[in-house]
């Protein structure tokens, strides 16, 4: 099986993560246009060979390192750490929340309902 395919059949074991999908470059530089300038896990995700967008809800584990670190400038916040797929060769394997521009993009691009809180993440990796 070939990557991202391998890795989307890993990600749809994990409760509470549905609706994933490989982002294609012209995606990537649309996110990258909307998302905010401290939103550095995002920016680090779409340089990743590969990035897939998926749907969370709150039966999804939590987060795997910091969301968010306050420094002399403000916020800012991190890409991170995605166990689950450091393996397979796979590499500087990341994830990472969208900001509400991007998010509300994703969500319209991929028709993603989210009435009961779900969230769409980005999980961008190597090989």
């Amino acid at each position: 099986m070939e990557e991202p395919t391998q890795a989307i059949q890993t990600l749809k074991q994990l409760k509470g993560l549905s609706n994933i999908n490989i982002l294609e470059n012209e995606d990537r530089e649309k996110i990258a246009k909307l998302e905010k300038p401290n939103n550095l896990g995002v920016l680090a995700c779409l340089k990743r060979k590969f990035v897939l967008c998926a749907v969370h809800n709150s039966n999804f584990r939590g987060p795997a390192g910091d969301i968010v670190f306050e420094t002399e400038d403000g916020v800012v916040f991190p890409a991170v750490p995605f166990p689950e797929l450091e393996n397979s060769g796979r590499k500087n394997v990341m994830s990472s929340s969208p900001s509400e521009k991007a998010h509300d993009f994703l969500a319209k691009k991929y028709n993603i309902n989210t009435a009961n809180g779900e969230a769409t993440l980005l999980i961008g990796f190597d090989i």
